[in-house]
């Protein structure tokens, strides 16, 4: 028999720090809000379906690049790129939307099991040594993290929305 736990008086001790060391390492990623102004650290989003317009976020150093695409079997793929330096009242309305709207809260994921077809997404945003990563599959949250199906929750919306001020322009054309 291995004993683990010997540092500690019974397993039972050791098992309860153990136990309280987990809870702690995970709660880090949630606990405490993200930033209120500034660059984050990273961001990267996207969202497409298929035969669907497409749209990549992504932060590089203090520019936010925006690559639109559109893909159909039946014709040629349209992309296109914009790229934007955004300012710092720019990054204090993301971050107040991401606060209002508990992006903090999002769940790792997010997918409709009964919708075949539709739209997919995908978040990572750090900060501050904060990470929250999210995707989804035709479910979106809200600013519980709980899931919706089918439907833009009004919070996905308000996040694409601070996501297109970054971007300098409409995910989509």
């Amino acid at each position: 028999m291995i004993r683990i736990f010997s540092i500690f008086p019974s397993p039972r001790a050791g098992l309860a720090v153990l136990c309280a060391a987990l809870t702690l390492a995970a709660c880090t990623d949630l606990a405490g809000p993200l930033p209120r102004a500034g660059v984050p650290d990273e961001l990267e989003f996207s969202m497409g379906g298929y035969e669907a317009p497409s749209a990549d976020v992504v932060l590089r150093g203090d520019t936010v690049v925006l690559r639109r695409g559109h893909w159909a079997p039946t014709s040629p793929a349209q992309n296109d790129s914009v790229k934007t330096v955004p300012s710092a009242q720019a990054w204090a309305n993301f971050w107040t939307t991401v606060d209002e709207i508990g992006v903090n809260f999002w769940r790792r994921s997010y997918v409709a099991e009964n919708i075949a077809d539709g739209a997919g997404w995908s978040l990572r945003l750090s900060a501050d040594g904060r990470t929250v990563e999210s995707y989804g599959s035709n479910a979106y949250p809200d600013s519980r993290g709980a899931e919706h199906e089918g439907e833009w929750t009004p919070e996905f919306r308000a996040f694409m929305a601070a996501i297109e001020e970054l971007a300098g322009g409409p995910l989509y054309k």
